[in-house]
């Protein structure tokens, strides 16, 4: 395993802290019209914010977990083969977490919950709390922002320059709202800890 050029978190008042700064920064890029930092700070804010919907959804154990583990596990799993026959469970990127968030929450809108499960229980009572819709809405914006944020990163070079400041400044605003409007969400599921609850796992 490669190891890590930069030192990760410690706990939460040090994301907080990174979080604080990583704003302070998307503020000053937009305001100065360094739109290409804005747009990097939007996609990481956005991955975090989707890793974090999985965490309080119990499907990550603890924070540092690099896979979908534990008693969660299967029941994710099916919801994700509902969702998509040739889906798998990676959280390696942000389409594979996308895929997970938007697979949990479309079996909320097609399953009446009758099952006896304390977890499938738990977990249908806190997407209940969401604003499913709009959350479902959003990750297919996020979709097609991110076909927006690829050519960005990985070609800017060899694009038109008059092109790209058409709408470069706006694409940087939007994956802020996005990323906030996913924010939101999971903070609505972080406040009764439902799911997690019924797994009897901890905030570790």
């Amino acid at each position: 395993m490669t190891a890590r050029l930069i030192q990760p978190v410690d706990d939460n008042k040090d994301k907080q802290r990174t979080y604080q700064r990583m704003l302070s920064r998307y503020r000053l890029a937009m305001k100065d019209g360094f739109y290409l930092e804005a747009i990097l700070i939007d996609y990481a804010m956005m991955e975090d914010r989707l890793r974090s919907f999985i965490y309080y959804i119990g499907g990550l154990p603890d924070r540092n977990s690099i896979s979908i583990k534990g008693k969660a596990k299967n029941k994710i799993r099916q919801m994700v083969l509902d969702y998509d026959p040739k889906g798998n469970l990676g959280i390696s990127s942000i389409s594979g977490k996308r895929r997970i968030v938007k697979a949990v929450l479309s079996w909320k809108v097609t399953s009446m919950c009758t099952d006896d499960d304390d977890y499938l229980k738990a977990l249908s009572a806190d997407i209940e709390k969401l604003d499913v819709n709009g959350l479902l809405e959003i990750l297919d914006e996020i979709e097609s922002w991110c076909h927006y944020r690829n050519e960005c990163i990985h070609s800017v070079m060899n694009k038109n320059v008059d092109s790209l400041g058409e709408e470069i400044a706006k694409k940087a605003e939007d994956g802020m709202t996005y990323a906030r409007f996913v924010d939101n969400q999971v903070k609505l599921l972080k406040k009764k800890n439902l799911s997690r609850r019924a797994l009897r796992l901890g905030n570790q």
